[in-house]
């Protein structure tokens, strides 16, 4: 048996695939133990006198020295960044204690690491191959450039149906309608609405409730209260009392969507939040049984619903229609981008042609698929989503609020290199070793938040009623490394507020102060509940809840003042510094060559005239009827229109680069030719 017929290609790709993932984990996980003793092992400014030839970290280092040290913006640093990074990362190094991390962080860094990770596993697996595999790619070029870039296509929202319809870790959940109460008060009588939550549990129990505004955020509340490792979304806020759709036929509209995008929101939160006690009797609680009224409501809304599916429909049609007729065109420009000097010739197009139409038909394609593209995001957005109101108020404030004319005169007149200067040195400059204004700035809002954690520990361990046990969960948050790791030896990240290490803790002599038997066997006890009584659950153990609580609250606050305290180093500033000149700088020459200030206005017209598109979107409910236009052609004629102002920014720039974007250009390109030919 040959060598090459010991593993197919497949089994060849993915044996390769699972070595470089072992091989980059371990060089990632050298560098997040011990970032500062590691950073010479990259080479490049971190090893100037080549004295770590023999890297611990081959794969990062080859990286870095071939990837992020020539990147442009960072050759005309004069390596004035890098040792301000690296003795930022020493003060990193003294400040990150690990005194363990609550559930949601844990998750949120093991996440982080795992898509860099994939990252360079990717890189790695696409470049290196062997003899064979290169043989057998010459082959097939052709094939594999459309084969490379089958998914260069709209990436479709979730359909709306989807939306209202779905199931959320196991629970259905829609706002099926707005019903009104009205109740005698005093002299005068009283109405206020409700919305009728419908509902099916895991179980199959299906429920109709009726729940005013507050109720929703008196679960946001409670939701927050019971289970503080998780972060939940703020409550939508209410619209105005007749805020309707299709020209206000159905009152509170808004908010029924709005809510029921919520309640989707909170129920994929976590798995244990979809079937809590609190989730769940917010479903269920008070069932009621629907009347005629509210039946022929809930048709109304549905009819509502339907409507605005049938819209992404034809939306979805005429976008598809639209792509297959460019097929063509889009397969050459694949080809073309994966050739070498690809990325090159296309931006260099767009500097020599100073109108989009003056384009080749090739490269007139990309912006007609672009067109398509941000049409499609924009109506998802603004009108198909249940979130597109609350994304509509917040576009309509923006714009507002947005100085569009005295920026444009400071754009105008103003040299931006001076201004610029003027305000790093305002914000970083530190009078006789004083705060800085940024260090100010940013202490103050900390310490807000600060503040309100210290007020929720003040009312937790009011609820505990033992201040011994306070104090022992106060002080390991507070304790040394040296401490923690004679209690938890191991280095890696975990969850602290898992209850078996909370116990743990409770039961160390080497944090003060030392707990009688009676108090550990209390927390046990509670503990035991928790894991055997499922069934009363509703009861959950409070007294081992708070101490949960109290310690995320502890651990919360840990990290700010950890925050505060890197804040306050003077290198922090001086890396900010630093990355504002190397970043605006070059930017700004050539933004200001570009009159960027008139692009500013354009951005003003588009915002302006995308608000009212919205607003006649909202109540297009005949689109394509009696000659009127669709839902999809607002929205496709709105990016239509303002592509000539967009593409004479793009056009401006590249044409005033000194060779800037050049340079970039020819980096984004080294990067593809190491992914192609390894």
């Amino acid at each position: 048996m040959t060598e090459s017929a010991l593993l197919t290609a497949s089994q060849e790709h993915y044996l390769k695939k699972y070595l470089f993932g072992v091989l980059i984990n371990n060089e990632l996980v050298r560098l997040q133990k011990d970032p500062y003793d590691t950073l010479p092992n990259l080479g490049g400014p971190f090893d100037l006198l080549d004295q770590h030839a023999n890297s611990t970290t081959p794969f990062l280092r080859y990286l870095f020295e071939s990837i992020v040290v020539p990147f442009p913006f960072l050759t005309g640093t004069k390596g004035e960044l890098w040792p301000k990074l690296q003795a930022f990362m020493d003060e990193w190094a003294k400040v990150e204690a690990g005194n363990g991390v609550e559930r949601e962080e844990m998750l949120r860094r093991k996440r982080l690491k795992k898509r860099g990770e994939k990252s360079l596993v990717l890189l790695y697996s696409m470049s290196v191959k062997s003899v064979e595999q290169r043989a057998q790619e010459k082959e097939r070029a052709s094939g594999a450039f459309d084969q490379a870039f089958d998914q260069l296509q709209l990436n479709d929202p979730p359909p709306l149906s989807a939306a209202v319809n779905s199931t959320v870790n196991g629970v259905r959940i829609n706002v099926v309608g707005v019903r009104v109460i009205k109740e005698k008060r005093h002299v005068r009588e009283h109405e206020h609405d409700e919305f009728l939550v419908s509902s099916t549990l895991q179980d199959g129990r299906e429920f109709i409730v009726a729940r005013r505004h507050g109720r929703f955020r008196r679960l946001y509340t409670s939701l927050r209260q019971e289970y503080p490792q998780h972060e939940f979304p703020l409550p939508p806020a209410k619209y105005a009392a007749k805020s309707g759709s299709s020209g206000s036929k159905a009152a509170r509209e808004k908010d029924r969507v709005s809510l029921r995008g919520y309640l989707h929101s909170l129920a994929k939160t976590a798995p244990e939040i979809a079937t809590c006690s609190l989730f769940v009797n917010f479903l269920s609680k008070d069932a009621i049984t629907l009347t005629a009224e509210e039946q022929k409501d809930i048709q109304m809304r549905t009819a509502l619903d339907e409507n605005r599916m049938a819209q992404q429909a034809k939306f979805d049609q005429e976008v598809a229609k639209k792509v297959e007729e460019l097929d063509k065109h889009l397969k050459e420009v694949k080809t073309e981008l994966l050739q070498p000097g690809g990325v090159t010739r296309l931006f260099s197009a767009f500097k020599q042609y100073e109108r989009v139409q003056d384009l080749p038909p090739m490269y007139q394609t990309v912006f007609e698929w672009g067109c398509m593209n941000f049409a499609s995001t924009l109506y998802h957005v603004f009108s198909a989503s249940d979130s597109a109101t609350l994304n509509y108020t917040h576009l309509k404030r923006t714009n507002m609020l947005m100085p569009y004319r005295a920026m444009w005169g400071i754009l105008k007149v103003s040299n931006p290199m001076a201004m610029m200067k003027g305000i790093l040195d305002l914000f970083l400059a530190q009078p006789f070793g004083s705060r800085s204004l940024m260090q100010r700035i940013i202490s103050v809002n900390i310490q807000e938040e600060i503040t309100e954690y210290k007020k929720d520990i003040s009312q937790i361990e009011a609820s505990i009623g033992d201040q011994s046990l306070c104090d022992k969960i106060r002080n390991y948050v507070n304790a040394p490394k040296t401490v923690v790791s004679s209690i938890f030896p191991d280095d890696e990240p975990y969850n602290i507020t898992e209850l078996g290490l909370v116990l743990d803790v409770l039961k160390s002599d080497q944090i003060q102060p030392i707990l009688q038997l009676q108090q550990i066997k209390r927390v046990l006890e509670a503990k035991q509940r928790l894991d055997f009584e499922e069934h009363q659950k509703e009861r959950r153990a409070k007294h081992q809840t708070f101490l949960q609580q109290l310690l995320v609250t502890h651990l919360r606050i840990r990290e700010k003042e950890r925050m505060m305290g890197l804040v306050f180093q003077g290198v922090t500033g001086e890396i900010f510094k630093e990355l504002i000149s190397i970043f605006y700088q070059p930017l700004v020459k050539v933004y200001k060559s570009a009159n960027v200030a008139d692009s500013l206005m354009d951005v003003k017209d588009f915002a302006d005239e995308l608000i009212k598109i919205v607003e006649q979107a909202e109540t297009n409910d005949e689109g394509g009827a009696n000659g009127r236009p669709t839902t999809a052609t607002l929205y496709l004629n709105l990016v239509r229109k303002h592509l000539p102002s967009f593409y004479k920014f793009v056009h401006s720039v590249h044409k005033q680069d000194d060779g800037l974007f050049h340079d970039l250009l020819e980096w984004i390109e080294s990067i593809l030719t190491f992914m192609r030919t390894g």
